[in-house]
């Protein structure tokens, strides 16, 4: 939205509020509750990924579940007080009919949530107050633009929320109001081209305005997009999400129970530079956080400030994690309650605790569970140690999530018969984890053959990856294949987090300004950078330099994973000086330069300068607190060399990275699905590579088979309910770590 004067400007705070939150719960109907004069936190979902006449987006009900989770066992929301209007109940009478009785239940202590996803767009401003591009902006209910039926403005949201009287409202918007994307092919916009239906905009216009200050407004507005860019929908992690909702939720739960807006708003865009790194996309979609500068900086679910003294923060109800129940199955297995929306996906690790479990410290997990199938929103687990007796009622975290699977999907497109079968034969001799997918499964690449060349897309289609000679010849297969294999180790690599962590980790990469000053980006959209020539002078066009900081006194790793594919240890290498951070250690709460200086002679006795291949360079930095992970993070990756394209090249060493991490954090017992590392002989660095310390030599791993069980009833056992384990020793301190990631783009 383009809104220039301070009162439009406070309309548009208004409206986010309305169109940020994105769940899908089913709707109880009209009836709620009489307001309350002690404090509530309140919140109000609005999913639709169903439309009548509309494209859907599969990612809405994914997105309710999520918030809903994390809502009510992570910030204490009472599932009493959350309200789910989505699909065929989001009707545009129904969402008015549940914002008019949010608005009146909400008391002027309580605290307010809402959240939309689902489809935005606009039309001819009919009230006279969008100053700007005169166009006002809408949510698209489920019978939108069927006959008679005009899409929610913005000034009937604003006319219904400028009557909340609690001074601690969040919106958050997942939908966008552009409507002039081209619709990808596996990610999505939220948004519908403008509605030209002016009349009916006539007929129910709002004539009265309330307009807000932005000085003092009571609400924090975030949303997945500027209002010239496309909020998306599509997979992430394995399961299709807006990919706001996603990120915002992501931080939630990594976040202090206190985070302020401005924390959590900076934990949602780290995560939504993950995605992009996942998707070899060049950039993202800008995520917007709008507020008065003091409520920016208080937490995010506190309670009305003039009561804060008596109220505070942190309530009871609150936990440090988002958390689900188990119930007990036969031969030592749990069902895990509602946990695919929290990542309960097949290979995930939770730790097990005691009912009324709060803090779900690692390291004081009592027992672990892996997940080995799921059904529906549930998961099923094997209990380890096997043997202990959990009761009924425990609380499961999780602790590892869920390894990425080795397979590639790609869709070939417009190709004849005989040229699909010989191109889907030669990728699987290269490779073998190719999987050729047909049309509702999602591909990670796009292959289409238009006149003489093949075409590769990314699975948004945001942008033609390469364009190669679609004669049957050995080298366009080879450049398939070293495409394919950059993203599936980029994706592997950027898996590798761990969601059990305490710790903040920030990367940024230190770039030129249009004015040549050095800064430090923080945009959603990739730093290019060149190859740098022989003789050419080194600039922060052609060296990589980067920013780090943590919050814990930290042993830093930083790896890449280039255009081919290759893996490697950029910091510490054989090259760095002593003195400078030894072992990679840095201390809390420092800003750091990695190199010090691109100045010859720099402190660091090394510089991270690009040389071939050109591409997507994709740098994940792990931070560690036991100096002994930190090593073994190192060795993981060992020193090789790519080797003819010709030869499979799948990710023993990555795997063996997997294996190190899950093992910190559940201390060897739990079974972990890898296979072990053969050992590799050392290699020269390839030669392609200048600004990589190390390379890799791949060599293949193979995929566990999860057995499938089916999910009954809970066994009957006695005692079932208690809190204590029998014969479940306190775990004790464990090594935590974190990871970060940038993304460049090297040209030549």
């Amino acid at each position: 939205m383009n809104i220039p004067t301070t009162h439009a400007r406070a309309h548009y705070l208004v409206i986010g509020c309305v169109l940020c939150f994105t769940q899908s719960f089913l709707w109880v109907g009209p009836v709620f509750s009489e307001p309350s004069p002690d404090p509530i936190r309140r919140a109000l979902l609005i999913g639709i990924g169903k439309y009548q006449e509309l494209p859907r987006l599969p990612g809405s009900k994914n997105d309710m579940n999520l918030v809903h989770q994390v809502l009510q066992t992570r910030y204490g929301f009472a599932e009493k007080n959350i309200r789910i209007v989505r699909d065929e109940e989001a009707t545009r009478e129904n969402v008015l009919l549940a914002l008019t009785q949010f608005v009146s239940e909400v008391g002027s202590r309580d605290v307010a949530y809402i959240h939309y996803s689902g489809h935005g767009s606009q039309v001819e401003d009919v009230s006279g107050d969008e100053t700007g591009d005169e166009l006002d902006e809408t949510i698209v209910p489920y019978d939108g633009r069927t006959e008679g039926v005009p899409d929610i403005t913005d000034d009937e949201l604003e006319e219904i929320l400028s009557k909340l009287k609690t001074n601690t409202a969040i919106v958050v918007l997942d939908s966008c109001h552009s409507g002039t994307a081209t619709r990808g092919l596996e990610v999505r916009v939220r948004s519908v081209p403008r509605d030209t239906r002016v009349a009916l905009y006539k007929q129910s216009m709002v004539r009265t305005r309330a307009i807000v200050p932005l000085a003092s407004a009571r609400y924090v507005l975030m949303s997945g997009a500027a209002s010239h860019e496309e909020a998306l929908d599509g997979p992430v992690d394995g399961r299709y999400h807006g990919f706001f909702t996603h990120s915002l939720f992501k931080s939630l739960q990594l976040a202090d129970p206190d985070a302020s807006a401005s924390e959590v708003f900076a934990g949602a865009k780290r995560e939504l530079k993950r995605i992009q790194n996942q998707f070899g996309r060049s950039s993202m979609p800008e995520p917007q956080l709008e507020a008065s500068k003091s409520r920016l900086e208080q937490p995010l679910f506190m309670h009305n400030p003039s009561v804060a003294q008596t109220v505070g923060p942190a309530k009871a109800g609150e936990t440090r994690r988002p958390w689900v129940s188990l119930m007990n199955q036969a031969k030592g297995k749990v069902v895990l309650s509602n946990a695919v929306a929290l990542g309960g996906s097949v290979g995930s690790v939770w730790g097990i605790y005691p009912n009324g479990e709060a803090d779900f410290n690692p390291g004081q997990a009592k027992a672990f569970a892996r997940i080995v199938s799921t059904k529906g929103s549930h998961s099923l687990a094997n209990v380890e140690p096997q043997g202990l007796s959990i009761p009924n009622g425990a609380r499961a975290a999780l602790l590892v999530s869920a390894p990425p699977s080795g397979r590639i999907p790609v869709r070939l497109r417009s190709v004849d018969q005989a040229n699909h079968e010989w191109l889907q034969e030669a990728l699987q001799q290269r490779l073998g984890e190719v999987e050729i997918v047909g049309e509702g499964t999602f591909a990670r690449f796009v292959v289409d053959v238009k006149g003489k060349n093949l075409h590769v897309y990314s699975a948004d289609a945001a942008k033609e990856i390469a364009a190669l000679p679609a004669s049957r010849s050995a080298n366009s297969v080879d450049s398939l294949a070293q495409i394919l294999t950059q993203s599936r180790n980029a994706s592997s690599l950027l898996a590798m987090e761990n969601p059990a962590t305490r710790m903040t980790l920030d990367v940024r990469v230190v770039q030129v300004s249009d004015r040549g000053i050095a800064v430090v980006s923080d945009r959603m959209e990739a730093p290019a950078y060149r190859i740098r020539r022989a003789g050419s002078p080194r600039t922060l066009t052609n060296s990589l330099q980067l920013e780090i900081s943590t919050d814990t006194d930290s042993y830093i790793t930083i790896m890449d994973v280039d255009a081919e594919g290759i893996v490697n240890v950029l910091f510490p290498n054989p090259y760095t000086k002593k003195g400078f951070y030894p072992d990679g250690f840095i201390r809390a709460n420092r800003s750091v330069l990695i190199p010090d200086s691109l100045r010859s002679g720099n402190r660091a006795g090394f510089h991270f300068d690009y040389a071939n291949p050109a591409g997507v360079d994709t740098i994940r930095v792990f931070a560690s607190t036991d100096r002994r992970l930190a090593e073994k993070i190192r060795q993981s990756v060992q020193p090789g060399r790519s080797g003819s394209m010709k030869v499979r090249r799948p990710i023993t060493q990555l795997t063996s990275l997997r294996q190190e991490l899950v093992g910190s954090l559940t201390r060897g017992l739990i079974t972990v699905p890898d296979e072990p590392v053969s050992q590799l002989s050392q290699t020269p660095i390839h030669p392609n590579t200048s600004m990589m310390i190390q390379g890799q030599e791949f060599v293949e791993a193979k995929q566990e088979q999860y057995e499938e069980v089916s999910m009954g009833e809970p066994e009957p056992e006695s005692g079932a309910g208690r809190n204590d384990f029998q014969a479940i020793p306190v775990q004790q301190h464990i090594s935590d770590w974190t990871a970060a990631s940038v993304t460049v783009l090297v040209g030549e």
